[in-house]
């Protein structure tokens, strides 16, 4: 078979397989781990001084402090989420896969806070990063939004 024909037949196949609660459950898991990198990277901004990342202004003390925070909110958030997504894998069914969505919607919320503390100054996320973070949370929105619809409506 040409391999052309083959990656479409294959490509076919994939389209018409139903989405299940395991798919779901391994997205959360990589989201969750990411959240997870995110935490411990944000924690390693916490010296105001080391100008080695995203400098777009000294950080205040109390934003330092917020950034600590939020970030040890981050990483017990996201590794609840991915131990959730795992027993959701390991145990496929529509209620893991819905703990996993809701403890992920949580998660969310803080990597919202932790990208923004990143990437503003002051509180004010300016010029181009500006539409990058829009961006950033419109497809964070419409992943979770289809890991809700995939859990409550897909395949078991």
């Amino acid at each position: 078979m040409h391999p052309g024909r083959r990656a479409a037949a294959v490509a076919m196949v994939a389209a018409t397989r139903p989405l299940s609660v395991r798919a779901v459950a391994k997205a959360l898991s990589v989201f969750g781990l990411a959240a997870v990198a995110l935490a411990l990277f944000a924690m390693t901004l916490l010296d105001p001084t080391d100008t080695r990342f995203l400098v777009i202004c000294v950080p205040t003390d109390e934003e330092v402090a917020d950034l600590s925070a939020t970030s040890g909110l981050l990483l017990l958030s996201a590794a609840t989420q991915a131990v959730a997504a795992t027993l959701a894998l390991l145990v496929p069914k529509r209620a893991l896969a819905l703990l996993a969505c809701a403890v992920g919607a949580r998660t969310c919320c803080h990597v919202n806070v932790v990208v923004h503390r990143i990437v503003s100054c002051h509180g004010r996320v300016h010029g181009e990063l500006a539409v990058y973070y829009w961006l950033f949370l419109a497809v964070e929105f419409a992943a979770l939004t289809a890991g809700f619809v995939i859990a409550l409506f897909g395949q078991e």
